[in-house]
C-alpha cells in the first residue's frame, strides 16, 4: 500500500491556524520526587508549526501527523511492520532525526501534548515507537542509528556540578544526581532547556527562572543505574551504589560525551511535565561516556567506531554516522 502526502502548502497553513481544543478530561499530574522537572507547555496551534521553521522540518510535521490521521491503528501498524529496508522507512526515520534535532522541545510538545480532543487514530508517540521498533530489526547497524534518532541530545559537556537528593515517592528510596554542565560542542540538540541558578525555587514554582548562560545544561541520573554500566574501569559497590573510590559516575570538572531524551511525566490541561534523562538504550554506559587522558571510554566499542579513539576521533565518526544516516 502506497503512503500519500497530501499537499504540503495546503496541510501547512490549515494546521499552522487549527485552534487547539482541549478535552475536558486530563490525565491527573503526578508529583515527581527526583530534582529536576520541565514545564512544557501546551502549543498554541497543532501540530507545533512556527512560520520560522525550515520548510523541511515543516513537512516532517505535516506527513506524520497525516499520517496518524489517516490510518486506524491495525492498518498503521501492518504497513509499518512490512516495511524493510528501504526509502521509505529511511525517510521516515531521518524525517524524525531532523525534527528532534532541530527543536527537541517542540518534538516533545508534537510528541506528547497533542489535544486530548484531537481525532488522532494513532497518537505520535505511538507511531514513533512502531517505527523505531521495526527499523531496529532491519537496519544493518544493529539498532545504533536507531538509538541516534530516539535520544534528543548529544552533548560533550564538562561538569560544574553535582548534588544528590533523595527520592522518597518509591519504596528503594532512590538517590538522584542533578548535574550542572557546561555544553562545549552539540553535535544533536539545536534547542535544549537552560539552567537556573535556584533550581529547588524553579521546580517549587513549575517554571524556570533566573537563568544562566545558553551553554548551561542540566539533567539528572540515579545511582542505581551504575549498577548497569559496563566497565572495568569502575567496579561499582552495590550496597552503596557508588564506585569502590566513594565517587558517583559523573565527577566535577570531568569532561564527557552524553546521550539525552526527555521523558514524559505526565500533564495537566495546561502543560506536560518531563524530566531530562541519559537515553541512549543500546550503551553499556547508559549514555554517559567519561573522557580520560584525552580519550573516550567506550570499552565495549557500542558504537563499532573502535576503542582508545580521541575525543576529536570519536566526535568526527559519530558525526560522520550521522551523516551517512540522513543521506543514504
Amino acid at each position: 500500500m502506497r503512503i500519500i502526502i497530501l499537499p504540503s502548502l495546503v496541510i501547512v497553513l490549515l494546521f499552522l491556524f487549527t485552534p487547539n481544543a482541549r478535552a475536558q478530561n486530563q490525565p491527573v499530574y503526578k508529583h515527581y520526587g527526583g530534582t529536576l522537572e520541565y514545564k512544557i507547555d501546551h502549543p498554541s496551534n497543532y501540530p507545533p508549526l512556527r512560520t520560522d521553521m525550515p520548510y523541511d522540518v515543516m513537512l516532517g510535521y505535516v506527513y506524520f501527523d497525516s499520517l496518524s490521521r489517516t490510518y486506524g491503528y491495525d492498518s498503521l501498524l501492518s504497513i509499518v511492520r512490512n516495511l524493510t529496508y528501504s526509502d521509505t522507512l529511511k525517510y521516515a526515520m531521518k524525517f524524525l532525526y531532523r525534527l528532534n534535532d532541530y527543536d527537541p522541545i517542540t518534538f516533545f510538545q508534537y510528541l506528547y501534548c497533542h489535544p486530548g480532543g484531537y481525532p488522532n487514530l494513532v497518537s505520535p508517540s505511538t507511531l514513533l515507537l512502531e517505527l523505531s521498533r521495526q527499523a531496529a530489526k532491519v537496519y544493518p547497524d544493529s539498532f545504533q542509528s536507531v538509538c541516534l534518532c530516539l535520544v534528543d541530545a548529544i552533548c560533550h559537556i564538562r561538569i560544574s556540578d553535582t548534588s544528590a537528593t533523595v527520592d522518597t515517592t518509591i519504596p528503594f528510596l532512590d538517590k538522584v544526581i542533578l548535574v550542572t554542565a557546561e555544553v562545549l560542542d552539540t553535535i544533536k540538540g539545536k534547542v535544549l532547556p537552560s539552567c537556573a541558578y535556584d533550581i529547588y525555587s524553579a521546580k517549587r514554582n513549575n517554571e524556570q527562572k533566573n537563568l544562566l548562560e545558553p551553554n548551561c545544561l542540566q539533567f539528572e541520573y540515579r545511582l542505581s543505574w551504575e549498577n548497569d554500566i559496563n566497565s572495568t574501569s569502575f567496579i561499582f559497590n552495590k550496597a552503596t551504589l557508588y564506585d569502590t573510590s566513594g565517587k558517583s559516575w559523573l565527577q566535577k570538572d570531568k569532561e564527557y560525551i552524553v546521550f539525552l531524551a526527555f521523558t514524559n511525566m505526565g500533564r495537566d490541561t495546561t502543560s506536560n511535565y518531563a524530566i531530562f534523562y541519559p537515553g541512549l538504550q543500546h550503551s553499556t554506559y547508559i549514555g554517559l561516556y567519561p573522557i580520560q587522558d584525552g580519550k573516550v571510554l567506550d570499552e565495549n566499542n557500542d558504537f563499532g567506531f573502535g576503542t582508545g579513539l580521541t575525543v576529536s576521533e570519536f566526535k568526527i565518526r559519530l558525526r560522520q554516522r550521522i551523516h551517512n544516516m540522513l543521506m543514504n
